[in-house]
């Protein structure tokens, strides 16, 4: 009220009269006498109120938010769970969409988990918010921000309209919702990011106005410029781009001016020659800590968002998180500095058949028969897979190890890239577990996991009623590492990696992947396993990432 008095305006009295309002208007709260009582010995607990104020920056509009304590509620019996979409399934979304032709529409809730009836029996007084009925004593009917279960009963409540529209939750993610389509030749999707929509369909419309007839709308977009912090825009060839171009232009702006400095720009992520675990420099302050820990947050999300030009040097200044040193921040910075000169880097969601994915060239690829020793293994189908009714995709992962990498622990790094069609769709850059004494054993691990991967994506497409019937074919560049998977007459030699061996044979034996090997150059995991010079990074991400 006081900056509304300097300003000369109301802005923040209406601001937060619209919150009172739309709050009132979803029957949030019911009202009692001041003297009240909730009787604790029937599980009523006390929570407090504060209201929270924000300009929004995309549009400067005044924003208000009454929410509750949650943190001071006894969660005893109380289910708190809630998820969100997976990233991997917005990537095949997008893919389907383009591979099908279909329309896409984004939108979010407003006053999302006031919607929905609360689960805790919980109250609290009436504060100034409340004009004439401050004082009162107000029960909470409704699942008010900042309780621990408004999410969980949103999302149930939510759930309910797109059980009554016909749809049915997929056997991958709880939060991609699906039906046939009215012409019986496809599916369509909604997938649900907490108050967040996307809806991919032949007429996704209809959907957005059956669900505004329970839910109040907002930024309806039937053409989406911007999803969960990506850039989306549509190429002239119909193909989607996906940047963070935006987010990351916003964040090196807010970085400079809150530190007082202008990042110098770089070439590449991390310098070639780095090893984070050797620094001994001195510890941060704690200004500094806080500093090195809000730019390994956002780079994290970065790398979700599609850049997975800086996973390994993310992934690797994430592990000092809780003590680093000024080394540290260095290249933390540094890699800001490399954001700063390539804001535009960003994936194409096309669904066509990938040029990477030919590296054999014109060798005749030749399968050879494992005969007996894996003779019980079948590839097991869920009985409640989607009847397929898009064509197959194809699938392709790059599997390397970067061996004892760690020079601290002698830890190896296991990257992973797979691909359906030519869009990248999940990136891995990790320390193994466990230290490896030879090449070989961290590469046949890196293997294990790109196979579990495979598996995985499989799964994930034929719940999205995608036609798989082709192995899924997995690069190495490791030849010894090829024939030990491939070749039936190869033995076991190390014991220690029995159970990766037989795993990654006996998936090759039943035709779910078709391993073989590449030459180091050719193989984009290695983007993902150590720090690359200006010219092998931009020859490995040419081929899917632009510049």
């Amino acid at each position: 009220m006081k900056l509304d008095a300097e300003a000369g305006n109301t802005k923040w009295r209406d601001s937060i009269q619209k919150e009172m309002d739309n709050l009132d208007r979803l029957k949030c709260f019911k009202y009692h006498p001041a003297d009240h009582k909730f009787p604790p010995s029937e599980g009523w607990q006390l929570a407090r109120l504060k209201m929270i104020w924000d300009i929004k920056s995309e549009d400067r509009r005044y924003k208000s938010r009454l929410v509750a304590g949650g943190h001071l509620i006894d969660l005893s019996g109380i289910n708190t769970y809630s998820s969100q979409v997976d990233r991997m399934t917005v990537y095949l979304l997008f893919l389907i969409a383009q591979h099908k032709k279909l329309d896409i529409m984004t939108a979010d809730v407003g006053n999302a988990f006031p919607t929905a009836p609360n689960q805790e029996k919980v109250y609290c007084v009436a504060g100034e918010e409340f004009g004439d009925r401050k004082g009162c004593m107000v029960e909470i009917q409704r699942a008010l921000y900042g309780l621990a279960g408004s999410s969980r009963a949103y999302m149930d409540f939510f759930a309910d309209t797109l059980l009554n529209l016909g749809f049915k939750p997929s056997r991958v993610d709880p939060d991609l919702w699906m039906k046939p389509n009215k012409d019986g030749d496809g599916y369509d999707y909604i997938a649900t990011h907490v108050d967040d929509l996307i809806i991919v369909g032949k007429t996704p419309q209809e959907y957005i106005a059956l669900i505004e007839q329970e839910f109040a709308l907002r930024n309806v977009e039937s053409e989406p410029q911007y999803y969960l912090g990506t850039s989306l825009t549509r190429m002239q060839d119909g193909k989607i781009l996906m940047n963070s171009e935006s987010y990351i232009t916003e964040v090196i702006r807010k970085y400079e001016e809150k530190h007082g400095l202008t990042l110098r720009k770089q070439p590449i992520p991390m310098d070639t020659k780095a090893h984070p675990e050797l620094d001994k420099s001195p510890l941060l302050s704690t200004t500094q800590h806080n500093e090195y820990q809000h730019i390994i947050g956002l780079g994290q999300w970065i790398v979700l968002t599609g850049r997975i030009d800086i996973a390994y040097a993310v992934s690797s200044l994430a592990r000092f998180a809780s003590g680093p040193r000024q080394g540290h921040l260095e290249m933390a910075r540094h890699l800001m500095g490399y954001l700063k000169k390539y804001k535009k880097k960003g994936i194409i969601i096309n669904p066509e058949e990938p040029e990477l994915s030919k590296p054999l060239g014109d060798v005749e690829v030749k399968y050879e028969d494992f005969t007996h020793q894996y003779k019980y293994y079948q590839e097991e189908l869920d009985p409640y897979f989607p009847k397929p009714h898009i064509n197959e995709l194809d699938i392709n992962i790059y599997s390397d190890s970067d061996h004892a990498h760690d020079l601290v622990t002698g830890r190896s790094i296991t990257g992973l890239l797979a691909f359906v069609g030519s869009t990248p769709v999940y990136w891995k850059s990790k320390r193994q577990t466990s230290v490896h004494t030879s090449t070989f054993g961290a590469e046949f691990t890196a293997l294990q996991a790109a196979v579990e991967l495979a598996i995985t994506l499989r799964y994930h497409l034929r719940s999205m009623g995608v036609e798989i019937t082709k192995p899924t074919q997995i690069f190495v560049d490791n030849k010894s590492v090829c024939i030990n998977s491939t070749n039936p007459s190869s033995t076991l030699n190390k014991k220690s990696i029995a159970l990766a061996y037989h795993f990654v044979r006996q998936h090759q034996a039943g035709d779910v992947v078709s391993i073989y090997h590449i030459n180091s150059h050719e193989n984009y995991a290695d983007l993902l396993t150590k720090p690359l010079g200006p010219t092998a990074l931009k020859n490995l991400l040419r081929e899917f990432m632009t510049i």
